[in-house]
């Protein structure tokens, strides 16, 4: 099932009563924003920082998803044994909107007569790009519009079919936010989605994932060393230095880890997820029916 029929689902078992339990499970499938780091407005660092700060992570977690999400901090799961919640080493956008209008003012963007900012006489608006036909990715979006638009910005909500958002619009960047997930190995690198070398241009046949655009020396350095350690400490140092430059410039802003989800009958025991690739039959030979 898929998180919202789960969650319908699990109402529906404990209003009737019903000989089944709907078990929810962390898990590491990354729910985020890519942000067009070279698009007029977004390019600047602290446009990106207000939106950060005016979106409330927590809030789309009680609307949307009745708190069975992990809110995300940055790329790296609680799950992976790399992960860190260091506030020296991850920037934490704590929701605060006062701070966002005080960043987007000092970025030149003043609040008109309509409630919108205005700067040389355009308008603070972009769109936002999602997978149509998925509810909860339209509800979140329309939240995202309210929560920006107490800050004064003009978010314009675009969805377009899957096969056409992976395999042209993210492909080709042709976006100025798109909200999309993706799923990888606790501990893998990260060179794919960061490195410059991976931006997708007609000059490499729109290849790589770094459909955000955002080119860094230091994070090509950072992400290319992590490929060539072994030690796990080392590693973690490298992963720690990756993190802290990905939250302090906003190429994406991070939104949630969205759980695995199971249905199993009352009287099953012994059944696990992990949260991960491996499949929830993995240690099949404990399960047990009473």
């Amino acid at each position: 099932m898929t998180l919202d029929q789960a969650l319908a689902f699990d109402k529906k078992v404990k209003e009737e009563n019903l000989p089944y339990k709907v078990e929810f499970q962390d898990g590491i499938t990354y729910a985020h924003i890519d942000v067009n780091t070279t698009h007029p407005i977004l390019s600047d660092l602290k446009v990106r920082q207000a939106l950060s700060y005016a979106t409330n992570k927590d809030d789309i977690n009680k609307s949307i998803f009745e708190g069975k999400v992990t809110v995300a901090m940055s790329m790296t799961s609680p799950l992976d044994s790399l992960y860190t919640a260091d506030s020296k080493t991850v920037k934490v956008y704590k929701t605060d909107k006062k701070l966002a209008r005080k960043m987007l003012d000092e970025a030149g963007w003043k609040l008109g007569p309509d409630g919108f900012r205005y700067k040389n006489g355009q308008k603070l608006t972009f769109k936002l790009v999602g997978a149509a036909g998925l509810k909860q990715i339209e509800t979140l979006q329309a939240i995202l519009q309210s929560q920006w638009k107490d800050v004064g910005v003009d978010l314009q909500l675009k969805t377009d079919p899957t096969r056409l958002l992976f395999s042209e619009t993210l492909r080709k960047r042709n976006f100025d936010m798109a909200v999309f997930s993706w799923s990888s190995f606790p501990g893998l690198g990260h060179e794919s989605v960061l490195h410059s070398k991976n931006i997708p241009t007609e000059k490499n046949s729109w290849t790589g994932q770094n459909y955000h655009g955002y080119s860094s020396p230091k994070l090509d350095k950072l992400t290319e060393d992590y490929d060539y350690e072994f030690d796990f400490k080392k590693r973690k140092k490298i992963t720690e230095e990756i993190v802290k430059e990905y939250t302090e410039n906003v190429p994406v802003i991070p939104l949630y880890f969205r759980p695995e989800v199971a249905v199993i009958p009352k009287n099953m025991k012994n059944f696990k997820m992990y949260g991960h690739y491996y499949y929830e039959s993995l240690q099949a030979e404990n399960w047990d029916l009473e």
